[in-house]
């Protein structure tokens, strides 16, 4: 298992579930089941999102990029997710990555200087912005990059915490879903998320990159915005 194969599992796994969102009726098992294998795509990308920033030798350049797909990526979020744009209520992705990434470069600072307090509240302020700016998992995206992060080189300990955000959330989403049984079924199938603990764990064993050619990296961006616009075209045709 390559940090490759993990984006080309990430990748599929969320264009299933866009497909779910766009072209298959709300409600339906063909729906549920899109949804369901979706789950797997962000706790991967978190995941890669942590690798990379440990990785990257180029802090500034890694975040600008993912600000300005950001950006671009917004049009077609909404138009897929909302049928309308601009809508302030739910951004894309990329911007809690933005974020999450922003909060672990002044977290190690913290850490760094033995700083605890200010590293802790580091942490919380980017969950709380994640909230206030309605990017989309909010405060749970966060805490997944942060886990996959900080407990990076020790995967029981990893292992522990993800499935405890995992559940925790699950569960107050289909307790604030009440009485509408669909949308707690919906809020119950982000609990697939802790299959993606499955790639993960067989990766850690080598965190081998995997060759790619370097435009190849920029399909991954390039992909999000345009898989979305795609399906929204598909979608109203």
């Amino acid at each position: 298992m390559t940090s490759l194969t993990l984006k080309w599992v990430a990748v599929i796994s969320m264009l299933i579930d866009h497909i779910g969102v766009a072209l298959v009726p709300s409600g339906t098992p063909t729906y549920f089941v899109c949804r369901a294998i979706g789950r797997l795509a962000f706790p991967l990308f978190a995941y890669l999102i942590a690798e990379g920033y440990f990785y990257t030798k180029n802090y500034k350049w890694y975040i600008g990029r993912l600000l300005i797909f950001a950006f671009i990526s917004e049009i077609p979020f909404d138009l897929l997710r909302h049928g309308d744009f601009p809508v302030w209520n739910n951004q894309n992705v990329l911007l809690t990555f933005v974020i999450a990434l922003a909060a672990l470069y002044f977290f190690d600072r913290f850490a760094v200087a033995d700083n605890r307090l200010p590293a802790l509240l580091t942490l919380l302020i980017a969950a709380l912005a994640a909230q206030l700016f309605n990017a989309d998992y909010g405060a749970f995206g966060i805490l997944l990059v942060f886990v996959f992060y900080f407990h990076r080189g020790r995967p029981r300990t990893m292992v522990m915490w993800y499935s405890v955000i995992v559940i925790v959330f699950a569960a107050l989403n289909a307790y604030a879903a009440l009485p509408y049984i669909n949308n707690v079924i919906q809020s119950l199938i982000s609990g697939f998320a802790l299959f993606a603990l499955i790639p993960i764990i067989i990766y850690c064993k080598n965190r081998k990159k995997g060759y790619a050619a370097p435009s190849w990296k920029y399909f991954f961006y390039v992909f999000y915005p345009a898989h979305m616009m795609l399906l929204f075209i598909l979608a109203r045709m």
